[in-house]
C-alpha cells in the first residue's frame, strides 16, 4: 500500500522537477532559463510569475539577435573598388566608436556562453575550472574598471567643463596655425638646405595653405559648440566607459584634422604618380615596358624619338623630386603624429 502510494506521488512532483531541471542544464543560457520557468510554472509558482519569468526571458532572446544584428552590420565588409584599391571596408574601420562599439557587443554576447560552460565545467578539475575562469575575470574587471574610470571621467568633464574646451581650442589653433602654417612656410624656403623647385614649391604650398585656412575657418564657426561636445563626451563616458569616451573623442578630432588627411592622401598619389613614372622611364631606357595584361615585363624597341622625349621627361622629374619628396614626407609625419593617438577597445572573452 504504501509503496503503491509512493509510486503515485512521485510521477506528479519530483520527477517533473527533476526533469524541469535536468532540461534547464542540458539547455544553452537562453533555453536553460525557459526551462527553468517551465519547471517553476509546473511546481506551484503563480502565473503572472511564469508570465513574467517568460517575459524576461523572451526579452534577453529578443536583445541577443538585435545586438548579433548590430555586430553584422558594423562588421559588415562594404568594399568598393572603381580603381581596383580597397577605398571603404566597414564601419568599424572608419570609426573608432563602431569598433568599440562592436567589441562590447561580442563580448556581451559571449558572456552568457561564458556563464554556461564554467557552469557546467564546476565538477572538473580545479586546472581546468581556472583556465576558464581567467579569461572572463580579466575581461569582467576590465570592463568594471572601465566604467568606474568613466564615471570620475564624467565628474571631472563636468566640473571642468569651460577649462576643457578652452584647452581643446587652443589645441586645435596650435595644430592649425602655429604648426602647419608655420611649417609650410618654413618649406617654401629651402628647408634644411634642400635646393627645392621654387614655382613648385610655392605652387604647392600656395594651395595647401588656401585649402587649410577654408577649413579652419569652417571649423571655427564650430566653436560655440565645444562646450556641448565636452557635455556629450562626460555623458559618453558616464554611460559607455572611459574607453568610449576616448573613442568618441578620437572620432571627433579626426573629423577636426579631415583637412591633414586629405592633403597626405593628395600628396601620397602625387607621389606614388610619381614613382611610376619614374619606373616607366627607367624601363624605357633599358629597352623594356611593364606588359599589363600578363604582369610582366617585356622587351621593346624604342626610335630615337620615344627615347630623346623621354630623356627629357626622366630629367624634369628627377628635379622635381626633392620638392616632391618632402612634402609628402612631411605630411606622412603630421599624419602618424593624427593617427598615432588610437585607443584600442577592450578585446572580448576568448570563445
Amino acid at each position: 500500500m504504501h509503496g503503491n502510494k509512493k509510486g503515485v506521488r512521485d510521477p506528479g512532483g519530483t520527477r517533473k522537477r527533476r526533469s524541469g531541471y535536468h532540461a534547464s542544464q542540458a539547455a544553452g543560457p537562453i533555453e536553460g532559463a525557459g526551462a527553468v520557468a517551465g519547471s517553476i510554472g509546473g511546481g506551484g509558482v503563480s502565473i503572472p510569475g511564469r508570465v513574467l519569468l517568460d517575459g524576461c526571458c523572451l526579452l534577453l532572446r529578443i536583445s541577443s539577435w538585435v545586438a548579433f544584428l548590430v555586430v553584422a552590420v558594423l562588421e559588415s565588409k562594404v568594399v568598393w573598388t572603381p580603381l581596383g584599391d580597397e577605398l571603404w571596408r566597414s564601419p568599424s574601420d572608419a570609426s573608432l566608436v563602431c569598433a568599440h562599439l562592436a567589441a562590447r557587443l561580442r563580448g556581451a554576447l559571449s558572456l552568457p556562453l561564458r556563464l554556461s560552460r564554467c557552469w557546467k565545467e564546476r565538477h572538473q578539475p580545479a586546472e581546468r575550472r581556472v583556465e576558464g575562469l581567467v579569461g572572463l575575470s580579466h575581461w569582467l574587471f576590465g570592463v568594471a574598471a572601465d566604467a568606474a574610470l568613466g564615471v570620475v571621467a564624467c565628474a571631472l568633464l563636468l566640473r571642468h567643463t569651460e577649462a576643457a574646451a578652452r584647452a581643446a581650442h587652443q589645441a586645435l589653433h596650435l595644430l592649425h596655425v602655429d604648426v602647419l602654417s608655420e611649417e609650410l612656410e618654413w618649406l617654401n624656403y629651402f628647408p634644411a638646405g634642400f635646393k627645392l623647385n621654387v614655382p613648385l614649391t610655392h605652387t604647392l604650398g600656395s594651395l595647401t595653405l588656401v585649402g587649410m585656412e577654408a577649413y579652419a575657418s569652417i571649423v571655427g564657426q564650430l566653436a560655440q559648440w565645444e562646450g556641448a561636445a565636452m557635455k556629450a563626451i562626460a555623458i559618453c563616458a558616464a554611460g559607455g566607459g572611459l574607453t568610449t569616451a576616448l573613442a568618441v573623442a578620437h572620432d571627433i578630432l579626426r573629423l577636426l584634422a579631415l583637412h591633414t588627411a586629405t592633403a597626405h592622401t593628395a600628396f601620397a598619389a602625387l607621389h606614388n604618380l610619381h614613382s611610376s613614372l619614374l619606373g616607366s622611364l627607367w624601363q624605357l631606357f633599358r629597352g623594356r615596358k611593364r606588359n599589363v595584361l600578363r604582369c610582366r615585363v617585356d622587351t621593346c624597341m624604342y626610335d630615337a624619338c620615344q627615347l630623346l622625349l623621354g630623356t627629357l621627361v626622366f630629367t624634369v622629374l628627377s628635379f622635381l623630386t626633392p620638392t616632391i619628396s618632402v612634402y609628402y614626407t612631411f605630411f606622412c609625419i603630421v599624419q602618424a603624429v593624427a593617427v598615432g593617438g588610437q585607443v584600442r577597445p577592450p578585446s572580448p572573452p576568448p570563445h
